[in-house]
């Protein structure tokens, strides 16, 4: 009985995950923060 649910967790996990997944796009013109000594 565990490996049936384990089974339909993992299709609806799939099911979920496909949904809410989207490809990341950056842009190329990000400069990075200047690095930042922290305070003492």
């Amino acid at each position: 009985m565990d490996s049936a649910r384990s089974e339909r967790f993992d299709a609806a996990w799939k099911m979920v995950a496909a949904e809410y997944q989207q490809d990341m796009v950056f842009p190329e013109n990000v400069q990075p923060f200047p690095a930042r000594r922290a305070s003492v």
